[in-house]
């Protein structure tokens, strides 16, 4: 077996980055009964970069998303606690890299993704036992 190129991380000689985060949580305590234990938490984060990975070549800061949200619907009340939350990542740079079996400038970029958790945890009244599910 012969190795025809290799990987090296290193630092790059200058970088930028710029963003604003955006959050909201709420519990509905104003609803009526079991109701007011429901609420809504969201978050956005917006980023900008630049990063210099060669002389004259600039790019994305790697593993710098311009864009992550999460969304998440709970309940919180009478010993129970349920939560179910989406979180979007916006592509991004992966790493950028030079080898013999990828010649110039390569670049490796994720797509978008988006996943799910769910969560709920039952706590039992006078004794400090809970139960937990994800």
């Amino acid at each position: 077996m012969t190795a025809t190129g290799s990987l090296a991380s290193e630092n790059v000689p200058h970088s930028h980055v710029a963003g604003v985060e955006l959050s909201y949580n709420q519990q509905f305590t104003a609803l009526p009964g079991l109701l007011s234990g429901f609420g809504v938490y969201a978050n956005a984060t917006f980023t900008s970069s630049r990063a210099q990975v060669r002389d004259g070549e600039t790019t994305r800061l790697p593993k710098q998303a311009g864009q992550i949200t999460n969304l998440a619907l709970f309940y919180e009340k009478s010993g129970l606690m349920a939560r179910l939350a989406l979180t979007h990542t916006g592509a991004f740079l992966y790493s950028v890299g030079s080898s013999a079996t990828l010649p110039g400038s390569a670049m490796f970029i994720y797509d978008a993704s988006t996943s799910s958790d769910s969560r709920r945890v039952t706590r039992f009244p006078g004794t400090s036992r809970s139960s937990a599910t994800s």
